[in-house]
């Protein structure tokens, strides 16, 4: 996909994907297991629509609470806006609706 270490899409990419529990209250490392890793891959590459669709849900819904809100979708909307390749993608007028989004995360 192109994302870049630390960029929140990639994080939230992450975070969805680690899905092994870890016995008792140890924290997990910081890594993704080969079978995650795989499972990942297989769900963006030959995933059929139903399962692209719920890996969408996972991704917008940043609080994990099953329902969509305006946070959630605000928060997975900047994460797309900050992958740098998908706003170089945008005609110029994609670019100034796209800008507004600053103007409401700035009013927040």
């Amino acid at each position: 996909l192109g994302l870049q270490k630390g960029n929140r899409l990639a994080t939230r990419l992450f975070q969805i994907a680690q899905v092994q529990r870890v016995a008792g209250n140890r924290m997990r490392r910081p890594m993704m297991t080969c079978y995650e890793l795989l499972a990942l891959f297989s769900v963006l590459r030959f995933g059929e629509d139903s399962d692209l669709l719920e890996l969408l849900f996972c991704l917008f819904d940043a609080d994990a609470d099953d329902r969509l809100s305006v946070e959630d979708m605000t928060l997975c909307i900047f994460a797309f806006l900050d992958w740098t390749e998908s706003e170089a993608a945008l005609e110029r007028k994609e670019q100034e609706e796209f800008s507004k989004f600053d103007k409401y995360k700035e009013a927040r």
